[in-house]
């Protein structure tokens, strides 16, 4: 640490907060792109192929999109990064070794698994089907079967795909390298959305651009991290030397990095059963809240989780003062950006879900059914968002164990307390469900930071909700009231009403933020100032 910053630690914890919100920008900028490209992805699904095949491709793509979900939120990085920067600041050499091996074993790994999995396909979909009881009638026939299993052995290959990806970005993440990887998951949906509007006359099934759509966006998602990493860090190389101790750790660690990262991914698994024993339609109803949730949850959890890990890998070696500093700054930020977005999805559920999905076959009591569960994911927004800005704690000290024990708890919990409240409550329970079963991820935690770094954070978010709420209450009551004015019918005014909320929202809650004087408005003056603005 220089001298400067020994005499004012203050400037080491603004410096490394405000290079982390750069980064988490950079990650948000390019996952919002990804997601407004991915909306239109689930337009085209619909409005294009009819049910059986839309069905298929979901059924299909439902193990390679497991992999994405896990593998691109970060399960190897958070086992990867933080050993390969602490061996970065003792010896390149070694911290090069590390990565080239990793390189190797995922290269391998990932073909073998990809080209069993084509092999066993059959198998595989019996599985997946086993798990949608009811629900998968539609693909008892064996005509039918086979016809999933055509569809998922042309996509399953995308599990090599998206490890390559998920290696390149965990490499550029450490090197703090943000903004491409960001982007990259846009090219996915991007080559998906080129390749789907194949006629049917060139390819041998109708469905099968679906898969052809899934395997082009994976090589141009693939090929920009690749790229990125090609000129800023260089050619990875083969090194077989698997008994090498630090490769050792990492592969210990990252197993139970997937469980701690994706229980929310094992967690929609079970609803996907629960879903089953209501009846047909209620597992479409929840995709599309999900939907919902998955937008304000990628743009600021995920974004600031991701870019928080390598800074506080550094931090947790170099500056533990710093470390706590930042981390604390961190979860309020994310506060400050959650609270109303959460506010939003409760109040604003019901013409969100009306402009995105109201079209077609699809009637106005069905957007009400999904409206409904995307007010509760209004209060899983604020748990999970803080339950993923604690996860990067733990492997920022090497903890991977902990957050794994924790999922196996949360996910067991999730499957008896959502089979009670789904024959109480139906779809309804399975979403309540979802909200206890995150609250009991969060409780949990939060209970391990004060074991094992004497810490829960618990004061941060308690005194920031605090700091936060007067605009958040000002804000909800404003939506409460202009709400009850949008008009049902998608008409003109329906449209001019809900962009009128939405611009509203955002300038009435940082306005009075800004009023309120709450600090984090501070890290939004820069950004006015580019646009031309200028708030004292």
């Amino acid at each position: 640490m220089s001298d400067q910053n020994i005499k004012n630690p203050t400037n080491t914890v603004a410096s490394s907060q405000n290079k982390l919100l750069s980064s988490a920008l950079g990650m948000g900028a390019g996952t919002l792109a990804s997601r407004i490209l991915g909306f239109a992805r689930d337009i085209v699904l619909v409005g294009f192929f009819p049910q059986i095949v839309t069905d298929a491709f979901v059924l299909g793509f439902k193990i390679p999109n497991f992999f994405r979900r896990v593998m691109g939120e970060g399960a190897l990085a958070v086992s990867f990064i933080p050993r390969y920067l602490e061996l970065k600041l003792n010896d390149k050499s070694e911290s090069e070794k590390l990565k080239n091996i990793v390189f190797t074993f995922l290269f391998s790994l990932s073909l073998a698994l990809a080209f069993l999995g084509i092999i066993f396909m059959p198998a595989v979909i019996s599985f997946l089907l086993s798990l949608s009881g009811k629900g998968a009638e539609s693909f008892s026939r064996p005509e039918s079967f086979m016809f999933v299993v055509r569809m998922a052995r042309f996509m399953f290959f995308y599990i090599f795909l998206v490890t390559q990806f998920a290696y390149f970005m965990a490499v550029l993440n450490a090197h703090k390298r943000f903004w491409v990887a960001g982007l990259a998951p846009a090219f996915f949906n991007l080559g998906f959305l080129l390749v789907v509007f194949i006629p049917n006359s060139v390819v041998s099934f109708s469905g099968q651009q679906l898969a052809f759509g899934v395997l082009f966006g994976g090589v141009l998602q693939l090929l920009i991290v690749g790229m990125d990493h090609v000129k800023h860090i260089g050619f990875p190389s083969f090194n077989f030397s698997f008994t090498y101790k630090p490769f050792l750790k990492v592969l210990v660690s990252t197993l139970p990095s997937i469980a701690g990262i994706g229980v929310l991914q094992f967690i929609s698994l079970i609803n996907i059963s629960l879903c089953a024993k209501i009846g047909v339609g209620a597992l479409t109803y929840l995709y599309l809240a999900d939907r919902l949730l998955e937008l304000p949850q990628s743009l600021i959890a995920v974004s600031l989780g991701t870019a928080m890990l390598p800074n506080l890998s550094e931090l947790w070696v170099k500056d533990r003062a710093s470390f706590d500093q930042t981390l604390s700054q961190s979860v309020r930020f994310f506060l400050f950006l959650a609270l109303p977005a959460s506010v939003g999805l409760i109040f604003m559920a019901l013409p969100i879900t009306q402009l995105l999905f109201q079209r077609g076959e699809t009637t106005f009591e069905e957007v009400l059914q999904v409206s409904s569960l995307v007010q509760v994911y209004g209060g899983v927004l604020i748990i999970s968002g803080i339950n993923k800005m604690f996860l990067p704690i733990y492997y920022s000290f090497k903890n991977t164990w902990y957050p794994a024990c924790v999922s196996i708890v949360v996910v067991t919990s999730h499957y008896f307390v959502g089979s009670y409240l789904v024959e109480i409550y139906e779809l309804n329970g399975v979403v309540a469900s979802t909200l206890i079963s995150t609250f009991i991820n969060f409780s949990f935690l939060s209970l391990g930071l004060k074991m094992f770094i004497g810490r829960s954070y618990l004061n941060v978010v308690v005194r920031s909700l605090i700091s936060f709420l007067p605009s958040a209450f000002i804000l909800a009551l404003g939506l409460y009231f202009f709400v009850g004015y949008i008009p049902t019918d998608k008409n003109t005014m329906f449209f001019v009403l809900s962009l009128i909320g939405f611009v509203l929202s955002v300038f009435v809650y940082f306005g009075l933020s800004f009023l309120f004087k709450v600090k984090e408005t501070m890290y939004l003056k820069p950004i006015l100032k580019k646009l031309g603005l200028s708030i004292n």
